[in-house]
C-alpha cells in the first residue's frame, strides 16, 4: 500500500546509498536477490541489530490495518 511504502521508505534512510546496488526497484531489503542493502550488510557496512531493527518495524507495517471506524477518528 501507499502507506507502507511511504512509512517503509522513512525508515530506509540509513540503506539509501546502498540503494543504487539493488537489483529491482522498488526492494524492500527482505526477500528480494541481489539486495544492495542485504549485500552490504554481509559486507559489515551495516549493523546487523539496525537491520533486524529495520526487518521487525517493516513486518509490522506491513501488516497494520488502518483503523476507519468512527471512534479512531476523534
Amino acid at each position: 500500500s501507499a502507506f507502507l511504502l511511504n512509512r517503509s521508505s522513512d525508515l530506509e534512510i540509513e540503506f539509501e546509498e546502498f540503494e543504487p546496488e539493488c537489483r529491482f526497484g522498488g526492494c524492500s531489503h527482505i526477500a528480494e536477490p541481489d539486495c544492495g542493502v542485504k549485500n552490504a550488510l554481509s559486507e559489515g557496512k551495516i549493523s546487523a541489530v539496525r537491520y533486524e531493527n529495520y526487518k521487525i518495524i517493516y513486518e509490522d507495517l506491513k501488516n497494520a490495518r488502518p483503523d476507519y471506524s468512527k471512534k479512531a477518528r476523534r
